[in-house]
């Protein structure tokens, strides 16, 4: 396997492709590290499928689904445990980390009296 650091022989060049990385720029990656990364992508989306295959309905009226996946952080650079939850049709409508869920609990109150007052309005 080559590396970028050091140079790379005639022969090790013709058995590199060139990768796109997210900033644009290309780099030499050989076959066998792209057999290598199709297999890890493919591993982390049967995996995504099987817990999404687990889902749990939260019941009528709405017909939403919940389930929690290893999903990219906001920067990209890791996997996060998420609360994903979708809508009747079955499309993500929103996903929650533990921490904006701690959040909402912490809020818990606040979100009540503003649903009870929303209810109050409505009648």
């Amino acid at each position: 396997m080559a590396s970028i650091g050091r140079a790379v022989s005639v022969f090790e060049a013709k058995s590199m492709r060139l990768s796109r990385c997210a900033s644009g720029r290309t780099f030499p990656c050989s076959e066998e590290d792209l057999a290598a990364r199709d297999k890890a992508l493919a591993g982390l989306r049967d995996t995504f499928e099987q817990r999404k295959g687990r889902q749990l309905s939260l019941g009528p009226p709405l017909g939403r689904k919940v389930f929690v996946s290893n999903l990219r952080s906001k920067d990209g650079r890791e996997l996060v445990p998420k609360l994903t939850i979708l809508d009747s049709s079955g499309v993500k409508w929103m996903t929650l980390t533990k921490r904006d869920f701690e959040q909402i609990i912490k809020w818990k109150d606040e979100i009540n009296q503003e649903i009870i007052r929303f209810k109050k309005q409505m009648s």
